[in-house]
């Protein structure tokens, strides 16, 4: 089976870990795979992926060849675009180049089948192939725009695919005409680079692994935070995330939520100077560091489509704090690892104080058997995925 991947849209995170551990893997098992990506971001990811050297796995821009006639009709397209009268004409051209180099490159490889491993604002490629698309949340708080967009590929694919059992399930209450094209595809843990440079500069006791995105609970955990120090309790809590500089750089989040979360920081810094360390925007070897010089991560999430931050902490040994919500109990049971984490009622700070302090206050336990743990998270790894991706890409083609 010849599979073409058509990602216009890139994103950091956890739909960056899928493509990453995914599309290699779904390569082993395919005649080829032919990934199609924008620039800049794709070049980036491209010279990622060339480093795996995957004889089968190629990659293709997503824009036509420079100087190609194509390419000239659409800088001038771009620069009408800019006209407003002819604005929305401009854009259906453009979204017509689009469709014709994708079709163009799908004929090049031959082609059976098209996938996006992220379908968010990406409309649904008019590639002349069967079409699948993987769905990462299916968040209440999403942009209307975002989720008619899902719509629309739900009802023009072949097949979708949810991050979750409980993606999955959401979605067919969204759509439930098209429950039967909606399969479970859960993601796993990325394997563990252990090798880090970089050194934090002390330890932690908690650890917050976030981007500055609402649903996180960021309000929850720094009402649970001021809680615990006004118990006298000395401690030190780090986050790191994408947007979380905003918190020690006094600017203000766009996102009600997010604000109210800054405001209440603000408003009791004083209380919590010296227990609330904000990392910021951190690389991938800062985010290794963090966890591995933590006590404990915890992770008060309102809504997940997965929640990758839990099976990460559960890789590296670490005792975890998290939200009793229905994607950390899937993880949980997948793996069977439940002794390894608390889970506390959904935005309950109290509760979560209550946790926090028992990390706190517990006397030292033995160092976790990280070779039994990663015997655990073996029941379901990246092959597994793939695996089960190549399946459903094999029953829809040709």
């Amino acid at each position: 089976m010849r599979v073409l991947i058509v990602d216009e849209c890139m994103a950091p995170g956890g739909v960056e870990t899928l493509q990453l551990n995914l599309v290699p893997e779904l390569a082993k098992l395919c005649e080829s795979v032919v990934w199609v990506l924008p620039l800049p971001y794709g070049q980036a990811l491209r010279e990622r992926i060339l480093q795996l050297d995957i004889p089968n796995l190629v990659t293709e821009n997503l824009l036509w060849p420079r100087g190609s006639i194509h390419q000239l009709q659409n800088a001038t397209l771009r620069r009408l675009s800019d006209i407003r009268i002819l604005n929305s004409q401009a854009k259906r051209l453009m979204r017509k180049s689009m469709d014709l180099r994708i079709r163009e490159v799908a004929r090049k490889h031959r082609s059976h089948c098209c996938l996006s491993t992220f379908v968010f604002s990406q409309p649904p490629p008019a590639s002349g192939l069967p079409l699948a698309g993987f769905v990462c949340d299916v968040n209440p708080i999403l942009p209307e725009w975002i989720r008619d967009n899902m719509l629309r590929w739900v009802v023009a694919s072949q097949a979708i695919f949810g991050i979750s059992e409980f993606t999955s399930e959401a979605l067919r209450l969204l759509t439930p005409e098209y429950a039967a094209k909606i399969h479970a595809i859960p993601i796993a843990a990325p394997p563990l680079i252990r090798m880090s440079s970089y050194r934090p500069a002390s330890q932690s006791d908690f650890y917050f692994p976030a981007a500055a995105n609402e649903h996180k609970g960021h309000l929850t955990l720094f009402q649970a935070c001021l809680a615990l120090a006004r118990r006298g309790a000395a401690f030190k809590l780090v986050l790191s995330g994408p947007g979380t500089e905003n918190f020690s750089a006094g600017r203000p989040f766009d996102k009600p939520a997010m604000e109210e979360a800054r405001d209440f920081l603000e408003r009791n810094r004083a209380e919590l100077n010296g227990c609330v360390r904000i990392a910021g925007d951190v690389t991938k070897a800062e985010v290794d560091a963090l966890y591995g010089s933590t006590r404990c991560v915890v992770l008060p999430s309102r809504y997940e489509g997965f929640g990758l931050p839990l099976v990460e902490a559960l890789q590296r040994g670490k005792d975890v704090l998290c939200s009793d919500i229905p994607p950390f109990r899937e993880q949980l049971a997948r793996y069977g690892v439940f002794d390894r984490v608390q889970l506390i009622p959904l935005g309950d700070a109290v509760r979560l104080a209550d946790a926090m302090e028992q990390v706190l206050t517990k006397r030292p336990v033995p160092v976790c058997d990280l070779g039994e743990i990663n015997q655990r998270l073996a029941r379901w790894t990246w092959a597994d995925v793939a695996g089960r991706c190549y399946e459903y890409l094999r029953a829809i083609s040709p």
